[in-house]
């Protein structure tokens, strides 16, 4: 039972407009796309 009340957070994902789940949410953050890269500078 419990694993599945923390699993809600996760859940809460797939119906947010930005895709966050609570976790994200509460952190302030948003999901990486999977075509997410850093562009490394030369320094």
């Amino acid at each position: 039972m419990a694993k599945e009340i923390l699993f809600i957070g996760y859940i809460m994902a797939a119906f947010t407009n930005k895709k966050q789940a609570l976790h994200d949410i509460m952190a302030d953050c948003l999901p990486a796309d999977k075509n997410f890269s850093v562009k490394k500078t030369k320094t």
